[in-house]
């Protein structure tokens, strides 16, 4: 398996974990995300749609990652994982 497939493959699952841990803190959660932020100010604290701009972004941002081959698009596919994994740490580290 290429280096990049194997991150881009770590991006979805950790994002899956972001979701999640962003759903079951909801409504006690101070979200990071300014575009989710403005979706929790205009749709309540629904979970419908973080789950679909969780899916289309990771979508949209896998397949343009994916689609290039150039050695920038497979470092960047691994500072996506850092940060997610940043993300899915603090989550576990946040106070309930």
């Amino acid at each position: 398996m290429k280096s990049k497939t194997l991150a881009l493959y770590l991006v979805i699952l950790l994002s899956i974990a972001d979701l999640a841990l962003t759903v079951q803190y909801l409504p006690n959660v101070y979200e990071a995300n300014p575009i989710a932020r403005w979706m929790m100010d205009v749709f309540g604290y629904c979970a419908l749609p973080l789950v679909m701009l969780k899916i289309i972004t990771v979508s949209v941002s896998v397949t343009i990652l994916a689609s290039i081959e150039k050695r920038c698009a497979t470092i960047a596919s691994w500072v996506c994982v850092a940060i997610l994994l940043g993300t899915v740490i603090a989550w576990n580290l946040y106070p309930v």
